[in-house]
């Protein structure tokens, strides 16, 4: 008896996540949309409040050598640079990775091993034939370098942008 129910249950089980897999693929495929590039010349500026360096932990492949800062826009490599001064901006031009609507950029940068104790800020902003598309300050916790990923919708030409400036 135990054996028969055993099985009754398995039976069931297995039953309902074949009608559940089944149903999920029924649905059709899912519309999608292509995305081009967005209108107009992008440009990418960072500034750093401290000097950035390499990692000194960071794994030498050889293709491509330990930077200081990195900016990625959609995955691709906008910005990289081994030291840079504090203050000082580093401007990528023309950014030819965004997109029309939902970015993302992903700024790393590696303060000296003497200033880990202390909070660094890097500020971004993005630019669209010169004029702000959206700006934002980032600061890093104690002995942590700064490792963000900033979220940036990107409206068609002629469209308002969303108002995305500086909250300190």
């Amino acid at each position: 008896m135990r054996f028969l129910l055993t099985a009754g249950i398995w039976i069931v089980f297995a039953g309902s996540v074949a009608l559940f897999t089944s149903r999920r693929d029924a649905r059709g495929p899912v519309e999608s949309y292509a995305r081009g590039p967005a209108r107009g010349i992008f440009a990418v500026e960072v500034t750093a409040s401290f000097a950035a360096e390499p990692d000194p932990f960071a794994l030498d492949t050889g293709k491509e050598k330990a930077a200081g800062l990195v900016v990625r826009v959609n995955g691709v490599e906008a910005i990289r640079a081994a030291t840079v001064r504090p203050g000082e901006a580093l401007r990528a031009e023309p950014v030819k990775a965004v997109l029309v609507g939902k970015n993302e950029l992903f700024i790393e940068a590696y303060p000296p091993q003497d200033q880990l104790n202390r909070s660094h800020a890097i500020r971004v902003r993005v630019l669209r034939d010169g004029e702000p598309v959206a700006e934002k300050t980032f600061w890093s916790e104690p002995g942590t370098p700064v490792a963000v990923a900033f979220a940036l919708e990107v409206p068609a030409a002629g469209e308002p942008a969303k108002d995305e400036h500086d909250d300190h």
